[in-house]
């Protein structure tokens, strides 16, 4: 018999002899198959993947619905759980591929941060919200996710009205390092004006980082929805955003890589892009009040940006709508509609070996 106790044992088999395999064996077999597949499945290399489910008894979901049942109270503790066996799996150090937990629609208060994730998607069903009810996040960056090789889809997060937070230039709610993405996701920063920015953008030298798709609010207050601190190949997409996208440089070794902050027209920016010592990048069709490149720290530059195919509209009074700082070079500004009201300027070129050409302004 090949199958004892629900597992499968090679009964050495023999072509032409024992041991002999009936109707009763091949369903065992097959019920055995179904139920691998039901807990995760297998890869391409016939490994196993987890696939967890995470519910909340609030919103009327039960124990059989779900391998682990919050209940609205220090909700990260089962993730954390789910998170812990995952990581537990014998493979889950050598696979390549990504376990995947799905939350299911509910609230879920998160009371302290989410054990880091690592090669783990994170996915909603619809209606899933993550709501942060704490001011202590994850040192040094005070963030309540962290996460690496994996994604985060279609999740609703909000900060909660239970505490106060504290504002800090360089905290962030989520952070994201070499091969993570963030998609199709909300970001409700209603009361985000006291605390820092929405997402981090860390060390991405090993793969891109990726956060497209997702909408932005309440995010303010000289903080901006994504901040990316020396991340190599990322890329910014079809998001709406509500205070704009900040990218620095730290350190005075040139980071001439690729990027994207790009934007189609349905998505949309009120407030600013600002890039310090950041080259190689594409900023294209992005709709926004200001766009800022800078080298601070003035960097060896060898290959600058391209800004391009950006609508730029603002109507603060002095203030020029496209910017290139001091020490800045090799940056190409074309094809770009300026829209400005109270004698607000147009492009300010304070750097040397800039190209700007075939712009268009008006009011």
């Amino acid at each position: 018999m090949p199958i004892k106790d629900g597992k499968y044992k090679n009964p050495n088999w023999v072509n032409g002899g024992p041991p002999a395999i009936d109707a009763d064996e091949l369903n065992a077999i097959s019920s055995t198959l179904e139920s691998l597949d039901a807990a995760g499945g297998t890869g391409g290399d016939g490994k196993r993947y987890a696939r967890i489910v995470i519910g909340t008894s609030t919103n009327g979901w039960t124990a059989a619905d779900c391998d682990y049942l919050c209940d609205g109270v220090d909700d990260q503790e089962e993730f954390n759980q789910a998170i812990s066996y995952i990581k537990s799996l014998p493979n889950y150090a050598t696979h390549n591929n990504f376990d995947t937990i799905i939350i299911l629609s509910g609230k879920y208060n998160l009371t302290s941060p989410i054990s880091a994730l690592h090669s783990i998607n994170l996915i909603g069903t619809g209606g899933a919200t993550l709501i942060r009810e704490t001011a202590t996040g994850e040192e040094p960056y005070n963030n309540m996710i962290t996460i690496s090789f994996g994604s985060i889809v279609n999740i609703n997060y909000e900060i909660g009205t239970s505490f106060e937070q504290v504002p800090t230039p360089t905290s962030f709610e989520i952070l994201l390092s070499g091969g993570a993405s963030v998609k199709q996701c909300n970001f409700n920063g209603y009361r985000g004006y006291n605390g820092g920015s929405c997402i981090g953008i860390l060390s991405g030298d090993l793969a891109g980082s990726h956060v497209y798709n997702n909408y932005f609010f309440g995010w303010g207050n000289d903080n901006f929805d994504i901040v990316v601190l020396d991340a190599k190949f990322f890329d910014i997409y079809n998001n709406n955003l509500s205070s704009g996208v900040s990218v620095k440089q730290s350190s005075q070794i040139s980071l001439d890589d690729s990027f994207r902050i790009c934007q189609n027209s349905t998505g949309t920016i009120s407030g600013l892009i600002t890039i310090d010592g950041k080259c190689g990048g594409v900023i294209s069709g992005n709709q926004c009040s200001r766009i800022q490149i800078l080298n601070t720290k003035n960097s060896k530059i060898y290959a600058g940006n391209v800004i391009t195919s950006n609508i730029l509209a603002s109507g603060a009074s002095g203030r020029d709508l496209i910017t290139l700082g001091e020490n800045t070079r090799f940056n190409i500004v074309s094809m770009n509609c300026l829209q400005f009201d109270n004698n607000v300027g147009n492009i300010q070129d304070n750097g040397n070996n800039n190209l700007v050409i075939n712009n268009i302004a008006g009011n």
